[in-house]
């Protein structure tokens, strides 16, 4: 009896784990079944085959508009044309033998273009041609009125004549080179014989208006034996307001 009773519960469990089995096996089925699902072919990518809908909350492809071509794809390494905008004029192409416009430099402005319907700037007048400047002396002396105001020996009782020179304005000398002219009449003291000597020496003045410069005449003197009468005479090449003072003559015994 008791082996009977240990069969029947050996059964009963083994009857609950099958029923158990089967409940979980029916679970599982239904749960796979309703779970979506997509088959896709190997010889389509991309999107679903035909006649078959996309999954629920997928865009469908986009269809290419009638007439329309498909784009073409670049190839490997290649940049895609760049598209003008809309309603650009496409760069023009350059004639057979026509030269490209050259390019302005590195910071140089390109020539302004007038505005259409505009005449083009007219070029600048030309310039007048300016006058010649007149030609100024030596120095810068516009004029001067210079003249001899002395005659001296430098030296006695013998040694050589010397000039003075006397700037009367209104112009000032600056190293202005003039021309001299001196000469002499002496009478020996003693037997009254005459004789003369004529010296012409060029000076160099740079004086203001008042001011005197004094230079050698290379005449030589002997008050000892001569009497002189010595005359001098500057000859400017300038204007020179008075030309009546310009000589000088002095007696020198």
């Amino acid at each position: 009896m008791n082996v009977k009773k240990h069969r029947t519960n050996h059964l009963k469990v083994l009857m609950k784990y099958v029923v158990l089995l089967v409940i979980f096996a029916l679970l599982g089925s239904a749960t796979a079944c309703s779970l979506p699902f997509k088959i896709v072919p190997n010889n389509q990518e991309g999107g679903p085959p035909p006649g078959e809908e996309p999954w629920e909350g997928e865009h469908p492809p986009e269809e290419p508009w009638e007439g329309e071509h498909p784009p073409e794809e670049p190839w490997e390494g290649e940049h895609p044309p760049e598209e003008p905008w809309e309603g650009e004029h496409p760069p023009e192409e350059p004639w057979e033998g026509e030269h490209p416009p050259e390019e302005p430099w590195e910071g140089e402005h390109p020539p302004e273009e007038p505005p259409p319907g505009e005449p083009p700037p007219e070029p600048p007048p030309a310039q007048p041609a300016q006058p010649a400047q007149p030609a100024q002396p030596s120095g810068g002396a516009f004029s001067a009125d210079v003249s001899v105001t002395d005659i001296y020996p430098g030296n006695k009782p013998q040694g050589q004549f010397h000039v003075r020179i006397t700037n009367h304005g209104p112009g000032t000398l600056n190293n202005v080179t003039v021309p001299v002219t001196c000469q002499y009449e002496r009478t020996d003291k003693n037997t009254k014989a005459q004789s003369s000597k004529v010296a012409n020496i060029t000076v160099k003045l740079s004086i203001k208006p008042g001011e005197q410069m004094t230079f050698p005449t290379t005449l030589d003197l002997d008050t000892n034996v001569f009497e002189y009468l010595v005359a001098c005479e500057v000859k400017p090449n300038f204007n020179d307001p008075d030309m009546g003072n310009n000589n000088y003559n002095e007696p020198i015994y």
